[in-house]
């Protein structure tokens, strides 16, 4: 009925707020894979798509979906920060902090160890077993980054026996690191993170 409870109702709907995130058919096509990714303990998987497209809000969407659909698996998502000044610690500060970690303090080493046992931990905490990181701005992170991260992986495995699968959305600028990776032979990082890429679009049609 037209009124005042209608307008409040109209102007509180979470489209007219911009609160609600509608799944596109090109996020319902990357959820489908990614889906299948994670069951299936993929690895090197990578969507690439130009700014401001939804990528951020792909992931959010993507996040969920998964936690609702694997209950042995806990998802996690980091943004990948770029520094002028590329070092170990600012490397894993970050990652503590995307992970809500409490003050960041101690030697680079023990920051690494922080991270490791955090992930361990909440994996534990949850009942799963394996741990599904999905990257966002992961053109931010090159050689220097992947090799720790390749580390990270290997320890939460070996010390936790958990398997880390990882899911980057990143801007086509990534290809150029991809590159660089090539010519400096750590194809064992490509494999690992770089190895199959997905096109993400934006909307494509006024259907969309």
């Amino acid at each position: 009925s037209i009124g005042p409870a209608r307008e409040d109702a109209y102007a509180s709907h979470p489209v007219v707020t911009c609160s609600a995130h509608v799944a596109t058919p090109v996020v319902q096509a990357a959820e489908s894979l990614v889906s299948q990714i994670v069951f299936t303990r993929e690895v090197g998987h990578y969507w690439t798509g130009e700014q401001r497209i939804g990528k951020s809000f792909a992931i959010d969407l993507i996040a969920g979906t998964l936690a609702s659909k694997f209950r042995d698996v806990l998802v996690q998502t980091w943004g990948a920060k770029d520094h002028d000044s590329k070092t170990e610690g600012n490397f894993y500060c970050d990652i503590l902090l995307d992970m809500g970690h409490g003050a960041v303090r101690g030697t680079m080493s023990d920051k690494r160890t922080d991270v490791i046992k955090t992930i361990i931990g909440r994996c534990r905490s949850a009942n799963c077993k394996y741990f599904v990181l999905m990257a966002d701005e992961a053109q931010n992170w090159g050689q220097f980054e992947l090799r720790m991260l390749k580390g990270i992986v290997n320890d939460i495995l070996r010390l936790g026996e958990i398997t880390v699968v990882t899911i980057f959305f990143a801007h086509p600028v990534v290809e150029t690191e991809r590159t660089k990776m090539i010519r400096n032979n750590r194809t064992d990082l490509i494999d690992r993170f770089l190895a199959c890429r997905h096109d993400f679009g934006g909307i494509a049609n006024s259907e969309e």
